[in-house]
């Protein structure tokens, strides 16, 4: 069987989660602000800054999506910690692969 090479970043997309930018984004401004209320109604904050002005939601998603808590590889956004974990994996195995190569060479 003929080894195929995969990148770092293959790895990481295939041993990582996605986020999903603009959930992730609704739950860290619902975290900050939490329910607003008018009168005996209680709406999401996040709702309604989407709903009422989508370019400025939009904006906002990108601003926290560039922000150092996401990785972002291809256009997708990953956790930093999983994508850093899973980058360090795929050295590991990288170099014990090349280790298994040489020593089959020799």
């Amino acid at each position: 069987m003929q080894y195929q090479k995969q990148t770092r970043e293959q790895y990481i997309r295939q041993e990582c989660e996605q986020i999903d930018e603009d959930q992730a984004y609704r739950d860290m401004i619902d975290e900050c602000n939490g329910p607003v209320c008018i009168g005996n109604f209680e709406f999401q904050a996040s709702k309604i800054i989407e709903e009422l002005d989508p370019i400025a939601f939009r904006c906002g998603r990108n601003d926290y999506m560039w922000a150092e808590i996401y990785t972002e590889i291809d256009g997708c956004y990953y956790d930093t910690a999983e994508a850093e974990t899973a980058g360090e994996e795929w050295d590991e195995k990288e170099w014990q692969r090349e280790r298994q190569e040489k020593q089959n060479n020799e």
